[in-house]
């Protein structure tokens, strides 16, 4: 008997994931922005309209440092490019809907560079299957730009390493602790292909050119962009629990994270039965790199030590990364 091409390419799973698809996208898109990015894009009209431009970035404070604030002051830009601000519903759909898009980008660019039958869908529905809570976060758009990164170091683009680069000198920029998730991606690509070992002085050129922006920028344009990065973790009392409080909170919400951020329930199992079950018997360097990958989240979080749950979104490229070694070591 002979089996139809088609059947053999779409299975019932791909009808579901790409009939489930648009109906995500439209409750991603009616999900109102909730206080935190409100405030964000509040600070953005402020930056636009009382201060001169680029510089109304910097002087229109908020407490998440620069990267933050100028990701949401181009998505402000684009939105008011069509409605105006204070027309509250059209702006939110503007909002919310280039935030999907992006997502699409990512989750596309990703698929093309690990191509497992369901990259694509894993990443878009990672991102877009979040709480209220967790959308479009400073930790949101860095669990997005570390995954978009991971692709960037796969790639075999010259340009595409060197930008790979330069978005990890902007992830300590999103919300200064974010930086560390430069050790999940490095570590994360290296798993999914440790040949990206040839690929390292490309990224650290990207890295140094972006350090030379970025401290050009520091110097001349946002003046107040480096101490704000280093007072926000101040005015936020980081770190004012005792030890254990934190270790109390950390497991308690750690426990309540994948009701939020749902990707990560599979990210957690699946992250443990590989490190049993394969990663113990892999060479040093293997083991090594998928330990550092899920420890540098959770010195994120236990450092940040709020423990909102919108938080551990820092430990979404590391599940990602996880789901994708298990679909690989199982076929």
């Amino acid at each position: 008997m002979v089996c139809d091409p088609l059947e053999k390419q779409y299975g019932a799973l791909d009808i579901i994931l790409l009939f489930f698809a648009p109906l995500i996208s439209l409750c991603y898109l009616l999900t109102p922005l909730n206080n935190d990015i409100r405030i964000f894009f509040g600070v953005s009209h402020l930056a636009a309209n009382y201060f001169p431009f680029p510089q109304g970035i910097d002087l229109a404070w908020e407490l998440k440092p620069i990267g933050n604030r100028l990701i949401n002051f181009i998505l402000y830009k684009i939105a008011t490019s069509f409605i105006p601000f204070f027309d509250r519903f059209a702006f939110t759909a503007i909002v919310k809907f280039l935030s999907p898009l992006v997502i699409i980008f990512v989750a596309w660019y990703f698929s093309r560079k690990v191509m497992i039958r369901y990259s694509f869908f894993l990443v878009f529905y990672s991102m877009t299957t979040l709480a209220i809570v967790c959308m479009m976060q400073a930790e949101f758009w860095a669990a997005l730009i570390a995954i978009l990164a991971i692709a960037l170091i796969l790639s075999d683009s010259y340009l595409a390493n060197v930008i790979a680069g330069g978005l990890l000198v902007f992830l300590p920029l999103i919300k200064g602790i974010t930086g560390l998730m430069i050790i999940s991606v490095v570590c994360g690509a290296y798993l999914l292909d440790p040949r990206v070992r040839i690929k390292v002085f490309k990224v650290l050129l990207g890295m140094v050119i972006s350090c030379m922006i970025v401290i050009d920028a520091a110097l001349t344009i946002w003046p107040n962009m480096m101490s704000d990065t280093l007072m926000s973790p101040v005015l936020a009392q980081v770190g004012m629990r005792s030890l254990f409080e934190h270790v109390a909170y950390f497991l308690m919400y750690f426990y309540l994270s994948p009701i939020c951020i749902p990707v990560l329930f599979i990210g957690f199992i699946f992250g443990a039965i590989l490190f049993f079950a394969r990663i113990k018997r892999e060479p040093l360097k293997t083991r090594l790199a998928y330990e550092l990958m899920w420890i540098a989240p959770v010195i994120i979080v236990f450092v940040t030590g709020e423990m909102f749950l919108y938080h551990y979104l820092v430990f979404v490229p590391p599940a990602i990364v996880s789901i994708i070694l298990c679909e690989r070591y199982s076929e």
